[in-house]
């Protein structure tokens, strides 16, 4: 009985920790996500910005 406790103790931290290395693997996927998204936002923001700088200038010729 003892034997098998430690078994399936074993077992279990064996599946908490996969599971928890698969939550950090989410987590971690998440945060590059967001990264990427902020940099995307600001590289169509910046864009826009020398859209609006050339068409000022053509403007103002």
């Amino acid at each position: 009985m003892f034997l098998r406790n430690v078994i399936l103790e074993d077992q279990f931290d064996k599946v908490r920790h996969v599971k928890n290395s698969e939550l950090v693997r989410l987590v971690f996927s998440a945060f590059t996500f967001l990264v990427l998204a902020q940099r995307f936002g600001e590289a169509v923001e910046s864009i826009f910005q020398k859209i609006k700088l050339v068409r000022s200038h053509i403007l103002s010729i």
